[in-house]
């Protein structure tokens, strides 16, 4: 019979010890704590608190935090957190808690700290003489709210706070600081200084909102602090409307406009006024001439100071703008920075061809008409072309008639510039073109017709 050995390897646990460090967390990074713990001098009637951590220090066991207890007259441990105990701590793992020290009495004071397991602490502190600070001869307790009420934005509220010292000794002021937005200390006291037994100072803060919401804001003295609030609010903005100059609305004007509000402005603010076109046509385009006629072609900058009626365009307060020639409106839009907006507009009308220059040539076998013009419907149609003769009269066959729409069409598609024109129109002549004085030219649109002067050759 074959015999096996076999070999039982017998694992047995090996003793692992856990550790707990206690931390004190200062500027936001923990320190160790040793054997004592010095909580500092702290005002009676005033309370100081640290942060502690416990730390399992174990790379690879937890530790169960089975109990947290405090002794001494004037030491606690603030909040809830025992409740949640035993707690079970990850290696590597930190638990964080509140220490906390309210003197009772002035000198010094003692107590203990116990963490289970393995943390003993000494504990101890000084109560101090504490200064007496008082609002409109009300004494304040540390924590108490003092209101600045609602303050208008650019204006401020003042308070003054009385420092006393009830005591028999000079007491120091070490520290005192006023924060929070809005909030500052304008009695011009510094530290270190002391108030002198029975003595008391005055301290003005003053609260000067910048913004439209309610804020809070902290005074410290010593190691009391008290809470400061108030709340800004700006005054409504005045309606502002768009201005136009007088006259009715045409193509081929230089217009200006203001912007103006109802009452003297409440607030520096500033923004855009844009100027846009839509032409009556749809197949028109956007006429270019219409525009600023300095700066930005479609947008003006605004500037509005507190206590103007008028907004400024740079340093003026109009804005000029030329209409174009093709119909539709002429919208402004205003936004300001402070949320106020305002529109208006300007609507071109219709109007009949506009002849600027007409001029006539006679050359041989020929004779040539030239006429720069404008028309803002740039649907010009038929045209009529009339020759005299040095008698001023209508040489044969009288008025030549042509239908001229698609000229104007294919010319004003092409054209971003509006209605503006130049045309020249060739006429062959059979016979001598010098016994020809004289022409006129009329042209029809959806406006009507309009004849030139008489043109001489």
């Amino acid at each position: 019979m074959r015999r096996v050995l076999c070999a039982i390897a017998l694992f047995f646990p090996l003793t692992v010890s856990a550790q707990l460090q206690l931390s004190v967390v200062r500027n936001g990074a923990p320190q160790p704590v040793g054997a004592a713990l010095d909580l500092g001098s702290v005002p009676v009637g005033s309370s100081a608190t640290l942060t502690l951590q416990a730390i399992n220090t174990s790379d690879s066991t937890p530790v169960t935090i089975q109990s947290v207890s405090i002794a001494g007259a004037g030491f606690s441990l603030p909040g809830t957190y025992v409740f949640g105990l035993p707690y079970v701590l990850a290696p590597g793992a930190a638990w964080s808690f509140k220490l906390g020290f309210s003197p009772v009495s002035l000198g010094a004071a003692q107590g203990a700290l116990q963490v289970t397991p393995g943390i003993s602490v000494a504990l101890t502190g000084a109560g101090t003489a504490a200064l007496s600070v008082s609002n409109q001869g009300q004494t304040l307790t540390p924590g108490a709210s003092v209101s600045f009420g609602r303050v208008e934005i650019g204006r401020s509220a003042q308070q003054t706070f009385s420092i006393a010292n009830p005591t028999s000794t000079a007491i120091p002021v070490s520290s005192l600081q006023v924060s929070g937005p809005g909030f500052a200390q304008t009695s011009g006291l510094s530290v270190p200084f002391n108030v002198q037994p029975g003595a008391s100072i005055n301290l003005q803060v003053t609260f000067s909102p910048s913004v439209a919401n309610a804020v809070q804001g902290v005074l410290s003295v010593n190691q009391q602090t008290f809470i400061l609030t108030g709340s800004g609010y700006a005054q409504p903005f005045p309606a502002v409307s768009i201005v136009f100059d007088q006259g009715s609305a045409r193509s081929a004007q230089q217009r200006s406009l203001t912007i103006s509000m109802a009452s003297p402005a409440t607030a520096d603010t500033s923004g855009n006024l844009e100027l846009t076109f839509t032409p009556s046509s749809p197949d028109a385009n956007d006429d270019s001439a219409i525009q600023f006629l300095s700066g930005n072609p479609r947008i003006a900058a605004v500037t509005i100071h507190k206590g103007d009626t008028l907004a400024y365009f740079g340093s003026s307060t109009q804005a000029a703008f030329q209409t174009g020639a093709t119909v539709g409106q002429i919208g402004f839009h205003l936004k300001l920075g402070n949320g106020m907006e305002a529109e208006n507009s300007l609507s071109i009308p219709a109007e009949t061809v506009q002849i600027n220059s007409a001029t006539a040539v006679a050359e041989p076998g020929q004779v040539i008409l030239s006429l720069t013009g404008l028309d803002n419907t740039h649907a010009a149609s038929q045209m009529a072309f009339t020759f005299y003769d040095s008698s001023g009269k209508a040489i044969s066959p009288g008025a030549i008639q042509t239908d001229a729409s698609q000229i104007f069409a294919k010319y004003f598609a092409g054209n971003p510039g509006g209605g503006a024109f130049a045309l020249r129109a060739a006429f062959p002549v059979t016979g001598d073109s010098k016994q020809i004085a004289g022409a006129r030219v009329q042209i029809t649109n959806p406006a009507g017709s309009t004849q030139t002067p008489a043109i001489s050759f």
